[in-house]
This record gives C-alpha cells, structure tokens and sequence, in this order.
C-alpha cells in the first residue's frame, strides 16, 4: 500500500522587507504588533495544516487558532476581514469562514516539485458540506481529487454555482448589495445603516462599484464605526464587545465577531 502523500511543510519564505509590503504595512497600521503577529502565526498555522486550508466553521479549529495567535475573537475576526478586503487570503472562501491563502502555496510550490508530489489547490465549499479539495502537479494537471466527501459532487455543484455567478449583471449585484444591507440593520442596531452607507460610499467614491470586495469593505466600515461610537460614548471603558451586566442574556455573539443585542 502507498505511503499516503504528505501535504504540510516545515518551513515557508519570510522576506527581510517583508514588512515594508502593503499587507503588513496596513495591518501594523490598524492593529500594531497584533496585526504582524497574527498574519505570520496564520501562515505557520497554513503551512502545518493538510492542503493548507483551515477551515473556521469547525468551532474547535478556531478557538485553536485564536489561541495560537493570542487575539481575541472580536480582533481575530477583524484581521481577517480586512485580509480578504487586501486579497491576501481568498474572500470568497472567507464568507464561508474558510481560510486559504494562494500566495502562500506559490511561494511553497517548489517544495512539492521537489517532493515530486501533487500541489495543493483552492477548495471549494457548498454550504456546510465538508470541502473539496483538488490536487495536481506541473506534469499531471488533472491528477485527480481528494476530498474529505465520499463524493465528488459538491465539486460539480460547486462549478455549476461559479458559472452562475459570472453571468450575475450589474443590477443583480447591486441588489445583492442592498439586500446585504439589509441583513446588516439585524446586527449593528447601534448604527444608521443608511447614513453609514452615505459615509461609505463618499469615502470609496462611489462604494461598491470600484471595491473589489464591497461587502466586507462596508462590515469594516461599521465595525470600525461602532468602536469610534463607543469611544466616545463611554470613554476608555468602551469597545465592541461590551455587555450590559444588567441584563447580559439580551445579548447575544454577531455572524461577525461583535455582540449584538438579540
């Protein structure tokens, strides 16, 4: 029987300029050492994981990684945000709260050429089946599957859904946007939407039609909006994740990280 393929590596390419790039330019910048700390502690946790694709859903898998990386939930959900609006980790993936990092796997890539083994590639994600993941090499590009499902169907599904998205017009977009919008006023009660909206918009000088990552951008926006609210509202003892100790089962933890009143 053969030795199953291994896909996790010892070691990955850190440039001595490295910190002069954009990504970690902008992360020290919004969240100091947490943000470098974190974005290298990711790229070990990527490379010490099978295929080097973590997947969030699983609530074990992200207490892990918070601990790993020493932020909190509220932060560690931010920092990833803002990765998937800077394209440093797929955004994508990232709604379906998967991690996978291509420019990582390109600067490994001849680790595995070295291996003469087969190249980790971008899973795909249906829902909550579990993921797709296609592996291949320089020689063999169609090598074959390998999938945590006994089936490969999702992966159909999955092409099916892709093909569908880029026939999307404009107009559905921007529906989509707006009905995004809608789903926000559930979680940030605190905040105007719509005047935030305005806000946001000027700002990115006409928002969503210029972002290549609008809905994120936008959830940036607010979260960044609550905790300058906060600030001013109550002072040191402000944040985002403050409970009302009168009553703290009014709340309840947001899709993005926050609390919420329920």
């Amino acid at each position: 029987m053969a030795r199953p393929q291994k896909q996790t590596v010892d070691y990955f390419p850190h440039d001595a300029l490295a910190s002069e790039g954009t990504t970690l330019t902008i992360l020290e910048d919004q969240f100091g050492n947490d943000g470098y700390s974190f974005w290298f502690r990711l790229l070990e946790r990527l490379c010490a994981t099978p295929g080097h694709v973590m997947d969030c859903r699983n609530p074990a898998r992200w207490q892990f990684l918070l601990a790993k990386t020493h932020v909190s939930e509220d932060i560690g959900c931010r920092i990833l945000n803002l990765l998937a609006e800077l394209d440093a980790i797929d955004a994508d993936l990232w709604l379906d709260k998967v991690i996978w990092c291509q420019n990582l796997v390109d600067n490994i890539t001849d680790v595995y050429k070295n291996r003469r083994a087969l190249i980790p590639q971008k899973p795909s994600v249906n829902g909550n089946n579990p993921l797709v993941s296609v592996v291949s090499t320089e020689d063999n590009p169609t090598a074959g599957v390998v999938s945590t499902s006994e089936s490969t169907q999702s992966k159909l599904k999955e092409s099916k859904l892709k093909e569908s998205k880029l026939k999307e017009s404009k107009v559905e977009k921007k529906e989509t946007f707006n009905s995004f919008k809608e789903q926000l006023r559930t979680e940030y009660t605190d905040l105007n939407i719509d005047e935030e909206y305005k806000k946001f918009t000027l700002y990115w000088e006409e928002g969503s039609k210029k972002l290549q990552r609008p809905k994120l951008a936008f959830v940036n926006w607010l979260n960044k909006a609550r905790e300058i609210k906060g600030e001013k509202g109550l002072g040191k003892n402000a944040g985002v994740n403050r409970i009302n100790s009168d009553d703290p089962d009014k709340y309840t933890k947001g899709k993005y990280g926050h609390m919420v009143q329920r």
